[in-house]
């Protein structure tokens, strides 16, 4: 077997360079694997570890046809669910904090820019004890606050309002006008 190493080096370099070269890219898959799926388990953990999402208007065959597809937005801005579907569940688990989202998209206008397709979350009060979202500033919608009140993302404000505080700022979105009370970290 040495002989034969011997007489053909270069055969016998590459072969071994290509096992190594097997095995790095192995471990280096399982080990990105391994994070991601860190990463994912944590961000879970975050939000509470028992949240579900409720897919309205969708129908199938068998419940997990669909289990692995992406749903386009549109799937979420209109809805089969009704507010007494959300009564339903309460009174089944008084424990549980629902929150509807419907997912909408436009021209966002504020008085310094606009941003074309914009993605706009509308939700209940309660998305915040669901997702335990992060507060930059300001505060969350609650029962107290107006319908055009609006809680934007760090970079949506930077966007819309560029380095202006845009608590108190207004925008437009689908001809309706929205006051900025909170920003997301």
């Amino acid at each position: 077997a040495l002989h034969s190493m011997r007489i053909n080096r270069m055969r016998s370099i590459l072969t071994i360079l290509g096992i190594v070269i097997g095995t790095a890219s192995i471990t280096t898959i399982m080990a990105l694997a391994g994070g991601i799926t860190s990463v994912v388990n944590k961000q879970v953990s975050d939000i509470g570890g028992n949240v579900a999402v409720i897919r309205p208007g969708v129908v199938a065959s068998s419940p997990l046809d669909r289990l692995s597809e992406a749903l386009a937005s549109s799937h979420y801005s209109t809805s089969t669910l009704t507010e007494a579907d959300m009564d339903a569940l309460t009174k089944a688990n008084p424990d549980l904090a629902i929150a509807p989202i419907m997912t909408l998209s436009g021209l966002l206008k504020s008085c310094n820019s606009q941003l074309k397709d914009g993605t706009i979350i509308a939700t209940t009060p309660e998305l915040e004890n669901t997702t335990k979202l992060p507060l930059q500033d300001g505060q969350f919608i609650d029962t107290t606050t107006s319908d055009q009140t609006a809680v934007v993302g760090s970079q949506l404000a930077i966007d819309l309002f560029g380095t202006d505080n845009p608590l108190g700022r207004t925008f437009t979105v689908r001809n309706q006008t929205f006051t900025v009370i909170g920003i997301l970290k």
